[in-house]
């Protein structure tokens, strides 16, 4: 059996690339070894974003799914708005950790979704509660929001098709003095190399892990599973309203 110790700092990060990196070794991690998780959930930065505290919730769920023994504990205060914040968009109760509420929950409709799972029986019903959320706060022209949904319905429905998992996780919230909407749609299933390389009959086969990640975005680039049109629509759409694409 072998041990690994992660500590998680909410006060350093600004960016999901350096709360990946210090999740990611804990991936090396297989059956009845141990992971020692250390969450500081606290932040100098204004808000504590839902789109970084599923991450830490999907990593630790799919640990357990492997059959890891996760251990730990979360150095919070109760009282802080944001750590309450946290509470109501269910992260500790995903983790199945008991938080004492002292304030009412109401409804987010509109405004925000809690972290939540997805399977292919509730994946439409989601996608329709953050679509509901983009038309109402976006303002953004019926065009492009029209585009948004499609790229938003193929990015879930890759889950279904490549992931090889049952269940996905996904919140959305919009924060209206920021004039700034924060989604996040998460898998952590097989991978993209894994996913071009291990199906069968794909002409991909003897790719390497950084030719899969160039290819993928590419038009008609499949395993045979799917289509080979949504990443790369996707990544089109983001590069021509100047946004960016980290993968």
């Amino acid at each position: 059996m072998t041990k690994y110790v992660i500590d998680i700092d909410f006060r350093k990060y600004t960016s999901h690339q350096q709360l990946v990196d210090d999740i990611s070794p804990a991936f090396a991690a297989v059956s009845d070894d141990e992971v020692e998780i250390t969450i500081h959930l606290i932040t100098y930065y204004r808000f504590l974003y839902s789109d970084f505290l599923l991450l830490v919730v999907a990593a630790i769920q799919q640990l357990k799914m492997n059959g890891v023994k996760v251990s730990g504990r979360v150095y919070a205060d109760s009282n802080d708005e944001k750590v309450k914040y946290a509470s109501r968009v269910n992260f500790f109760h995903q983790l199945g950790l008991d938080f004492p509420e002292d304030f009412t929950r109401y409804s987010g409709t509109g405004k925000f979704t809690e972290i939540s799972t997805f399977d292919k029986d509730s994946i439409y019903k989601l996608q329709d509660e953050l679509a509901i959320i983009l038309h109402k706060n976006g303002g953004i022209n019926v065009e492009v929001l029209q585009m948004l949904y499609w790229c938003l319905n193929e990015i879930m429905d890759n889950f279904l098709v490549h992931s090889k998992l049952s269940t996905g996780w996904v919140s959305e919230q919009f924060f209206p003095k920021q004039k700034e909407i924060r989604m996040i749609i998460c898998d952590t299933g097989i991978g993209i190399h894994r996913a071009l390389t291990t199906y069968p009959g794909s002409k991909y086969q003897n790719i390497s892990e950084e030719e899969a990640l160039g290819l993928c975005i590419q038009n008609r680039v499949t395993s045979g599973a799917g289509m080979g049109f949504g990443l790369f629509a996707s990544s089109e759409f983001i590069r021509q309203n100047a946004g960016s694409l980290l993968i």
